[in-house]
């Protein structure tokens, strides 16, 4: 059911990261920004699997500019988590 995104190659700049997000939420309607350790995050993923949601999922710890991405969101949103 999940669109995974895991790696890409290269170095985003915060303002690219900012606007991978949006590019990323414009086309989806619905966007998990996770860990693949996180507890949290599989548990909501779990539920879109269960109800058969279409969702992408953009796992940070494996995303080359995973961390440049959760600034931006931190930035976007005032939430680290």
């Amino acid at each position: 059911m999940g669109n995974f995104t895991s790696t890409t190659p290269g170095s985003l700049s915060s303002t690219a990261c900012v606007q991978f997000v949006q590019d990323v939420v414009a086309r989806n309607c619905v966007v998990i920004f996770s860990k693949t350790t996180c507890p949290y995050c599989k548990m909501a993923k779990n539920v879109f699997n269960e109800i058969g949601a279409t969702y992408k999922v953009i796992e940070l710890d494996q995303h080359n500019d995973g961390r440049s991405l959760q600034e931006a969101l931190a930035q976007m949103t005032g939430a680290r988590t």
